[in-house]
């Protein structure tokens, strides 16, 4: 089993993609993939043991798999808290905490195949883990 961390605000439509994906898709994957939501900072603060993300990003029509801190520090993000979400990852990156990371970037609107596309990274990552 591997736990996806996701981040959100329902309150903001463009930053609530992952809180809205997530009740969707938790009970077909209740078996092999917990989610839990990022509610602070303290759950930002040790990202030890956590390498799997999902968070919604500005300027992407698709969902994507990042496997780099770099690469996610590119791609625009919604609210505050993902300035501070890219802060926590090269400070733990720096301490040496993050032996590897997934972040699954989710678009700020919702598409037809996102389902799909979710769906398909998951069994990728899945994969990794057996």
């Amino acid at each position: 089993m591997i736990t996806i961390h996701y981040l959100g605000n329902e309150f903001i439509k463009e930053d609530s993609l992952a809180i809205e994906l997530v009740k969707k898709i938790k009970d077909k994957y209740k078996e092999k993939v917990k989610f839990q939501k990022i509610q602070t900072f303290e759950d930002l603060i040790s990202m030890k043991d956590k390498y799997y993300f999902m968070d919604v990003c500005e300027g992407i029509t698709k969902t994507r798999l990042i496997n780099d801190i770099a690469v996610f520090e590119n791609i625009r993000r919604i609210t505050s808290h993902d300035m501070d979400f890219g802060f926590f990852l090269k400070l733990n990156d720096k301490l040496g905490e993050i032996n590897k990371i997934r972040i699954i970037c989710l678009p700020q609107k919702d598409y037809k195949e996102l389902e799909i596309d979710v769906d398909n990274i998951l069994k990728k990552l899945l994969g990794e883990v057996q």
